[in-house]
């Protein structure tokens, strides 16, 4: 974070827009002394990094969206009531679901509700303390989510598959992370 604060400083941009750049853009625009604000404000939108032959490319907008919709395997959840992950902390909770997967959506979280979010990262930290649970799509042991819960002592369940297709903000769920089981109550 100090890095992209330092960035951010230096080229007079914030430090969220910082963490849209690549390393080299962020080397490039130090030797310039300009960014291109617009195109990292699209990137906040939606973006796909990738290797073609060899070489970086960050496509944006429409591109971006072509490129997932014709290349990235869509894979169809059936909507279920119950959800199976990988317990991370120990814990039983009831509550509502909110979904959180930026700092943004973060602001309508309400103290003791059950955090929901593709993965969690550093900048979530506050919504993590607040959380009455954490649920995650992605992650496993080590990841972010099952650190901060154990440290927190938050009741925790990683790696559920189908997760965000399956729950919407109100959602009322159980939470077994114990079993490593989230149950749709509603």
């Amino acid at each position: 974070e100090k890095y992209f604060r330092e960035v951010g400083k230096r080229l007079f941009i914030t430090l969220e827009q910082a963490r849209y750049l690549t390393h080299w853009e962020v080397s490039q625009a130090l030797k310039d002394g300009k960014v291109d604000v617009e195109m990292i404000n699209k990137r906040r939108n939606f973006f796909i990094f990738l290797y073609s032959n060899g070489q970086p490319t960050c496509l944006t907008g429409k591109e971006a969206q072509s490129f997932y919709d014709n290349n990235v395997a869509h894979e169809i959840v059936e909507k279920i009531d119950e959800l199976k992950g990988t317990p991370a902390c120990p814990g039983r909770v009831k509550g509502k679901a909110r979904i959180v997967n930026s700092l943004e959506q973060s602001k309508n979280f309400v103290a003791e509700e059950i955090l929901v979010s593709y993965s969690t990262n550093p900048t979530l930290l506050p919504v993590m303390r607040s959380a009455s649970a954490i649920l995650t799509e992605e992650g496993g042991l080590t990841c972010h989510a099952a650190i901060v819960s154990r440290e927190l002592n938050k009741p925790c369940v990683v790696g559920i598959r189908g997760l965000m297709s399956s729950l919407v903000d109100g959602d009322v769920v159980e939470v077994d992370a114990d079993r490593g089981t989230v149950r749709k109550l509603n």
